[in-house]
């Protein structure tokens, strides 16, 4: 299954021309990933998007509602776990909100993790959904208008039914697949990939979420 166009609408309000160009970008990569999603996953993998909205007090969260996605494999489970994402959000800046897209976000450093089942809230804050969905391995990037990746634009979420996935086989593939749309990600060194969440907060070295 691929490709949710994106509403043009957060729960805000409509969407900049802007937003709507890089929400159709990451839709173009994204199909383009998933078609050979097969070299590291066996079981199916949803790859989704993450973007800044306000909301109508003016909180700034991330949401996925409306956003690109597409699911590879037999996506039942996948479908569902995208479903349940669809109604979360996460803050850029409220530590207890962040959540691994949030976190990812603020400071621009991936998180990949092997298998988010052996995490529990508040280091995987849906860590319930994934169990449910027979969620495991699972990475977030930021997502970069220009080659100079300066403010993050967006989050670029991964998630498979396999544990311990090949991630240096499916970042290399989605910079490649980002890259020729004109996005960007983290410019990483793919043999050096740290395994685990990012468990400090950015305010006061409380644990995060």
């Amino acid at each position: 299954m691929a490709g949710e166009a994106s509403s043009g609408e957060g729960f805000g309000g409509a969407d900049s021309a802007e937003a709507i160009e890089l929400d159709k970008r990451m839709s173009q990569a994204f199909m383009a990933f998933n078609s050979d999603a097969h070299k590291h996953a066996t079981t199916g993998t949803l790859i989704q998007a993450w973007r800044p909205r306000t909301d109508v007090s003016g909180a700034v969260y991330l949401e996925t509602k409306g956003l690109p996605v597409s699911i590879y494999g037999m996506g039942d489970m996948l479908a569902q776990f995208r479903y349940l994402c669809c109604s979360r959000r996460f803050s850029p800046v409220v530590p207890d909100e962040m959540g691994v897209v949030g976190r990812v976000f603020s400071t621009g450093k991936p998180e990949f993790c092997g298998d988010v089942q052996t995490f529990k809230e508040p280091a995987y804050l849906r860590a319930q959904e994934a169990a449910s969905c027979n969620l495991h391995s699972m990475c977030a990037v930021p997502v970069y208008r220009g080659c100079e990746r300066g403010e993050a634009a967006a989050v670029v979420e991964l998630l498979w039914h396999d544990k311990d996935v090949p991630f240096g086989t499916a970042i290399t593939r989605l910079q490649s697949c980002f890259e020729t749309v004109g996005l960007y990600t983290t410019d990483m060194d793919i043999s050096a990939i740290t395994m685990g969440l990012n468990m400090v907060s950015l305010d006061d070295g409380k644990p995060g979420s």
